[in-house]
């Protein structure tokens, strides 16, 4: 992936074992237009190693597949917490993360690209007070929903702030508040 690059149909990607999330942006996306992109979270009934191939399944399948008349040509995650103390699926989002970059490389010739949260949150809200995460979490819904934002669950809202942050990454046009 060429960072340089101006073509910016991009997947952002917000993952976890409870629900992951994506959100597809059109190259030709108008910040604040919000019907022109396509998002989802990803749930699945599943444990263990079947739970990590059924979230990379349906991921891998959104980056495959033409959307809105486009392939996917980025993809951006946001960075797992690697330092987290006390998380018991710290080493299953790992493999997750994993599974995930080696399949996209391996079907899709899509490189992911990992983002530090608080810079992407930054991108779209510029220098904003310290919190906690779950403060962080509402205060991104909540504000996203008075920008028209359609969603009401913090992972598709995540996803958005990472891709939105990886369109920035590519100096294309960038939804921006702060």
């Amino acid at each position: 992936m060429i960072h340089g690059a101006r073509d910016g149909a991009m997947l952002g990607l917000d993952l976890s074992l409870r629900r992951s999330a994506f959100c597809f942006i059109p190259s030709t996306w108008v910040p604040g237009n919000w019907r022109s992109l396509y998002t989802s979270p990803v749930e699945v009934d599943a444990t263990g190693i079947k739970r990590i191939c059924a979230i990379v399944e349906v991921i891998s399948r959104v980056a495959s597949e033409i959307q809105q008349g486009e392939l996917v040509k980025h993809v951006y995650v946001e960075q797992y917490a690697w330092s987290a103390s006390g998380n018991a699926g710290q080493a299953e989002i790992k493999e997750l993360g994993g599974a995930l970059k080696m399949r996209l490389y391996q079907h899709c010739d899509l490189e992911v690209v990992p983002v530090n949260a608080s810079s992407a949150r930054k991108t779209l809200f510029g220098k904003l007070p310290r919190m906690k995460r779950p403060e962080w979490k509402k205060f991104v819904v909540h504000e996203l929903q008075k920008m028209g934002a359609p969603w009401d669950d913090d992972d598709t809202c995540d996803a958005f702030v990472i891709a939105n942050h990886g369109r920035g990454e590519l100096g294309l046009p960038v939804l921006s508040v702060g």
